[in-house]
């Protein structure tokens, strides 16, 4: 299989928000990703990160002190690994005077409300768009702080995958054309998850080479889904 992006309409969507959010400076730029495991959240934002150089993607770690958390954001935007808070400032004051950078946190809703309000202080003092990726938790925990929601411009709700993102997954990453039937069976069989679509499409090119076959049969689709029941 080919390892090739293959856009959604999610990450169409996202895409075109950060866009939004890097364009604008009007002081709600933050952005909210929601969406259960598997819907390609993630996948989504580190590709955003590779096509634009003024995009940081970074996983944060909860649980850090106010000091530890505010040295992991500053290294992400920056580059610099600095000691102390007022070290921490006067890196973020210099690397982005004269640049605006976005930072994408992903599995921002494991963040505690002291830590998303920090994000929240470099948005506002530094001009840094922040999109926050994350499951359902995550919009409970920005609505109990209005400083957080009122400044969110946009929640983005990442759907369960299409029949027409697998269609056009399996065509980019397997050369393979799949029926109508076909590509309804594989909907019906990854229960919405992005990862679940890529790992029936490992499965199926698995089969084919061990039964030396050029094209995707019902039969192989009657493999991968056994007996239909989505794998949510």
């Amino acid at each position: 299989m080919k390892n090739v992006f293959v856009p959604t309409e999610n990450y169409q969507q996202l895409k075109a928000e950060c866009q939004g959010c890097m364009e604008n400076a009007h002081g709600v730029e933050m952005v909210a990703v929601v969406g259960d495991a598997g819907r390609g959240k993630s996948t989504a934002a580190e590709r955003i990160a590779v096509e634009n150089t003024d995009v940081r993607f970074v996983r944060l770690t909860p649980g850090r002190s106010p000091a530890g958390f505010l040295i992991e954001v500053t290294a992400a935007l920056t580059g610099d690994l600095r000691r102390t808070m007022q070290d921490c400032r006067d890196s973020l004051v210099a690397g982005l005077s004269s640049r605006r950078i976005m930072l994408i946190a992903d599995e921002a809703d494991r963040l505690c409300p002291r830590h998303l309000n920090t994000l929240r202080d470099i948005h506002d003092l530094y001009s840094v768009p922040v999109v926050l990726i994350g499951e359902a938790l995550l919009i409970r925990k920005l609505k109990h702080e209005r400083r957080l929601i009122s400044r969110t411009r946009k929640i983005i709700n990442f759907e369960p995958v299409t029949q027409t993102d697998i269609v056009h997954f399996y065509r980019t990453a397997l050369d393979q054309y799949l029926a109508p039937g076909q590509a309804a069976s594989l909907t019906h069989h990854c229960g919405g998850s992005f990862r679940q679509v890529q790992t029936d499409a490992i499965n199926a090119e698995r089969y084919m080479k061990v039964n030396g076959l050029k094209k995707i049969t019902d039969e192989v689709i009657k493999k991968i889904c056994g007996n239909g029941a989505p794998n949510a």
